[in-house]
């Protein structure tokens, strides 16, 4: 039997958190025939090809593949995922995420609901803490990109909003005729780089000259850890910086009329406003964390597309 979804988990080195997120898949209420599982590992040197060996005896043969790639990055990987995957719709799950035990069922009722008529759809990542505890004045949202904060009722997205590469469900066919991610953003060997999805998103937008149908649901959440590292200032910074820096070359790519030049001057516009703003609402933010969290990685977002515009970005080391 043909599975109607493909879950793809694209994987490096996290072995332990690999297995967290496959038991979460083991304890869905759907049925196993539903589904298939895709791991593609980018060369693990750790313990992830035994933590695989010990989930396949779980799953029918026909329902399980295990992917090895050539550390060619985050982009390379789903895109291998998606050519590797026998389901009509591709579910990209982060390593790092823990679904509930109804989210196939969910998604399997959704896709049939809508008559298997939506490009794409997925929900909202709660974050949940290593060690069960954040610092005080680390606020959850700051673990999620703004922009793909998207509320708390059913809806379509608009042109401009995107789904979460951690939790989102795309109809392999359409992945196919668009040609998958750009393989020149997101994660790639220990550099920090994002935006895969969200330029994605808009050439599903594009492609369909602003009519996709992609559906948002907070029936789809998945639960998503947060390590020690990434609730720092400094990795909030550092995921500004890299996130400028791979919005240059989104924009970029796709309004060839606007010239490199212009788009630094823009963005130069766009530091100046944040900076004057950032000064007049620094008093009113509890605590200054908040306020560099909030206000000072804008300008720091936006400094690193202008340095990428400039040729001399800064590379961001991943940090897991």
């Amino acid at each position: 039997m043909t599975p109607k979804i493909s879950i793809v988990i694209c994987t490096y080195n996290r072995a332990n958190l690999l297995g967290e997120c496959l038991k979460s898949i083991m304890k869905q209420t759907s049925k196993s025939d539903g589904y298939e599982v895709v791991v593609i590992d980018d060369r693990s040197t750790d313990q992830t090809p035994i933590v695989v060996k010990s989930f396949q005896h779980e799953f029918s043969s026909n329902l399980f593949q295990y992917i090895v790639d050539d550390r060619k990055g985050l982009s390379a990987s789903r895109n291998l995922g998606y050519q590797y995957a026998h389901g009509k719709y591709v579910a990209y799950l982060d390593d790092d995420v823990r679904i509930p035990k109804n989210w196939l069922s969910n998604a399997m009722y959704i896709i049939s609901k809508y008559r298997n008529s939506l490009i794409a759809l997925g929900g909202p990542e709660k974050p949940f803490f290593a060690g069960g505890k954040k610092p005080d004045w680390f606020k959850a949202k700051y673990a999620v990109m703004s922009k793909k904060i998207l509320g708390s009722q059913e809806r379509y997205l608009k042109k401009g909003e995107s789904l979460t590469g951690s939790n989102m469900i795309i109809k392999k066919n359409t992945l196919m005729e668009i040609g998958g991610f750009d393989e020149r953003l997101g994660m790639k060997g220990k550099n920090l780089y994002l935006h895969e999805e969200t330029d994605l998103f808009y050439r599903l937008f594009e492609y369909t000259n602003n009519t996709a149908k992609i559906f948002y649901s907070p029936k789809l959440s998945v639960f998503h850890e947060v390590s020690d590292k990434k609730q720092t200032l400094s990795y909030i910074l550092q995921r500004s910086y890299a996130g400028g820096c791979a919005w240059f070359d989104m924009q970029n790519r796709r309004k060839a009329h606007l010239s490199q030049i212009m788009s630094v001057f823009l963005a130069a516009g766009y530091v100046f406003i944040h900076i004057v703003y950032s000064g007049v609402t620094f008093v009113t933010y509890p605590r200054w964390q908040n306020w560099v969290a909030e206000r000072l990685s804008k300008i720091v977002f936006g400094l690193g597309y202008i340095a990428n515009g400039l040729h001399f970005r800064i590379r961001i080391k991943q940090i897991r």
